[in-house]
């Protein structure tokens, strides 16, 4: 035991721990939904889910646009300016908020026929909206160190799904009821996420309008956003293909087949955020330790490419 600080440096391995706990126990919300659907509602609308399900993952893209990582960049050398990025994150993510919520009610109405899927995208944004914003007191968790934190959100809102969707079942309600315990999960876990900073990392009172630091964050964060919101697209692309042509039955099953290559996707995003705020403060100066660091992780991803 003495020899395993000196392999897997203790904050890595709690963080890792952490993160991946964690964002299991919020993706174990989104299965527990989904099994529920498949097993009581059929797959009909294990598929009307599903289609609603991809754009919502690609619409919270839109609001996070590289943002979080700008956070996470940032905080993870100074805390200087948590006051600043902090709320001024918030400014743009307002502004991103009303791009997607303008979005969702034209396409919704004209790009979405079936009144089915139509209600469970609305229910969807909603749950989205609240995590996009729970998402900027993660960063700053990540930023610190400090991803027991993010355990700690996610694993309320798991336990306020898993709850919901047995009394929802219990009393036969309908699919969207069912669903709407996804945003009352995700509602729990973005007041706590606050309640969180205020007593560890209190951001301080709410900036005006800056026009210079927002400026300075949006054009730090428009290539990472960009790159995300294609790489969201690319991921779901055979769902909403699938969605305009086939019925909402295979389009259920394909949305259990593909369940793979997402999960795939997932490991890879979360190590990443592990390591994201050590590469950081790391590269901000030139150094061997640095470099050595950024050549470790590109063997080590080689070889695990080279594994899977």
């Amino acid at each position: 035991m003495a020899v395993f600080p000196q392999v897997i440096p203790r904050r890595l391995f709690i963080n890792s721990a952490a993160v991946f706990g964690g964002e299991a126990a919020a993706r174990l919300a989104t299965f527990i939904v989904a099994m529920v659907i498949a097993r009581h509602f059929g797959p009909i609308a294990l598929g009307r889910y599903g289609y609603a399900l991809a754009w919502a993952s690609i619409l919270l893209i839109v609001p996070d646009f590289g943002l979080h990582l700008y956070v996470v960049r940032e905080l993870s050398s100074s805390r200087d300016g948590l006051r600043n990025i902090f709320w001024s994150a918030h400014w743009l993510k307002l502004l991103l908020v009303g791009v997607v919520l303008l979005f969702t009610a034209a396409f919704g109405k004209w790009g979405v026929p079936d009144g089915g899927r139509r209600i469970l995208l609305y229910v969807l944004v909603v749950r989205i909206i609240l995590q996009t914003f729970s998402q900027v007191c993660m960063a700053v968790f990540r930023a610190y160190e400090q991803m027991h934190h993010i355990a700690v959100q996610q694993l309320a809102n798991t336990a306020l799904v898993a709850v919901w969707t047995a009394v929802t079942l219990a009393l036969d309600a309908s699919l969207p009821v069912v669903v709407l315990g996804l945003v009352l999960g995700q509602l729990l876990e973005t007041c706590l996420g606050w309640k969180i900073m205020r007593m560890n990392f209190p951001p301080g009172s709410p900036l005006r309008w800056n026009s210079q630091i927002i400026s300075r964050i949006l054009l730090a964060s428009l290539p990472i956003g960009i790159t995300a919101v294609l790489q969201a697209f690319n991921l779901r692309i055979d769902i909403l293909v699938l969605g305009r042509s086939a019925n909402d039955a295979t389009l259920g099953q394909f949305q259990a087949a593909a369940c793979f290559p997402v999960a795939v996707f997932l490991v890879a995003s979360l190590l990443m955020a592990v390591l994201f705020p050590k590469l950081s403060r790391l590269l901000r100066s030139e150094s061997a330790e640095g470099s050595g660091y950024v050549l470790s992780l590109l063997k080590n991803a080689v070889l695990l490419t080279s594994l899977a």
